[in-house]
């Protein structure tokens, strides 16, 4: 029992030497977007006729100069969309605007300013259909997560309730 109770206070030991890191350890510095991890949802309610999408990117470590991010719209990967999420067509072009395509990181940040992406015209789309618009880095000054590249913008029909229950006599 003390060998068994001696090994494991070496083995403490030899892993909390082994535990602690130097400062000087780096990690790859890339452009990151974690609302790209989950689509966002816009919906038609019959009453909005817009919809303002902002998200940010981010970087694991600051650099001593500006970073450029430059997003687009990209049409081909609403295959991707459906193989994950399931059947969406691609948003129709007149029902977006790219209002500010463009994010930039300052010198010695790590989170850039909005990337702003308008959906208009929501009471002209139908409301049965599930649309995608798949906004994705088209250039960066910085390498880019792949995982994190795209940012999915779904629009789809809201629930109406017209009528609301009333529970106050239920037992």
């Amino acid at each position: 029992m003390k060998k068994i109770t001696s090994y494991l206070a070496l083995a403490a030991v030899a892993m909390a030497f082994t535990a602690c890191s130097d400062d000087t350890e780096t990690v790859a510095n890339r452009i990151y977007d974690t609302s790209a991890m989950e689509p966002s949802t816009v919906l038609i309610d019959g009453m909005a006729e817009s919809s303002v999408q902002t998200f940010t990117v981010k970087m694991a470590n600051p650099t001593d100069r500006d970073e450029t991010v430059t997003y687009g719209v990209e049409p081909s990967l609403v295959e991707r969309y459906n193989a994950i999420y399931g059947t969406a067509i691609m948003l129709p072009a007149e029902n977006y605007e790219l209002t500010q395509p463009t994010a930039t990181i300052i010198a010695g940040a790590v989170e850039s300013d909005d990337v702003v992406v308008t959906v208009k015209n929501l009471t002209s789309l139908d409301r049965n259909l599930v649309y995608v618009l798949p906004v994705t880095v088209v250039s960066s000054s910085v390498e880019v997560l792949e995982s994190q590249r795209t940012h999915f913008i779904v629009v789809r029909g809201a629930a109406l309730v017209n009528i609301v229950a009333d529970i106050t006599r239920n037992y």
